[in-house]
């Protein structure tokens, strides 16, 4: 795809450079998922950080202008999708995913705004993240609505390990009714 009709390849260098510190990245990663298909993920990372060194993680970034449930929604089952995948250039499974919410305006309307909370609360449960700037403009990866994992100040964070191994709940949470 040329420069002109990716939108995305400009986030794409943003993400690189903001995590290529405490982590190694490559764009357009393909990776193997759990369902056996070939996907690619946006970004893949892997922690420079020896405890973490075991372990990648992916960033799923989005071009869109306001961001309400009906884009978020999708956002995260796509990112759910990756967890678990094996990448191709031999990295260590991924582990988390976190879509990338920096530089999107998200929906003022409160009702949207509740609905968007419960998707990232959620979305923890599937090692689903978000990537987003803290009041200091410093990037942040967390799990669900405070569950950090790292700080562009301060680096990983000590609970980083347990949050990123986290067992995953596989196969959805629906059950059949009878």
């Amino acid at each position: 795809m040329d420069a002109m009709n990716d939108p995305e390849r400009g986030i794409r260098s943003v993400v690189m450079a903001r995590l290529g510190v405490p982590c190694h990245c490559t764009e357009h990663a393909p990776i193997h998922r759990l369902t056996g298909e070939l996907a690619c993920v946006d970004v893949l990372c892997r922690p420079r950080d020896a405890t973490l060194y075991q372990m990648s993680f992916a960033i799923e970034v989005k071009s869109h202008s306001v961001i309400g449930d009906r884009e978020l929604g999708p956002w995260i089952k796509q990112s759910a999708d990756y967890v678990g995948a094996m990448p191709e250039n031999g990295w260590p499974r991924v582990v988390a995913c976190f879509v990338w919410l920096i530089g999107l305006e998200l929906d003022t309307n409160p009702d949207e705004r509740l609905r968007m909370d419960g998707m990232v609360q959620l979305g923890q449960h599937f090692r689903v993240g978000r990537a987003h700037d803290n009041k200091a403009s410093r990037l942040t990866l967390t799990f669900g609505p405070s569950a950090d994992v790292y700080r562009e100040r301060t680096g990983w964070t000590p609970k980083a390990p347990e949050l990123l191994n986290a067992r995953r709940i596989s196969g959805g949470m629906r059950k059949t009714l009878t």
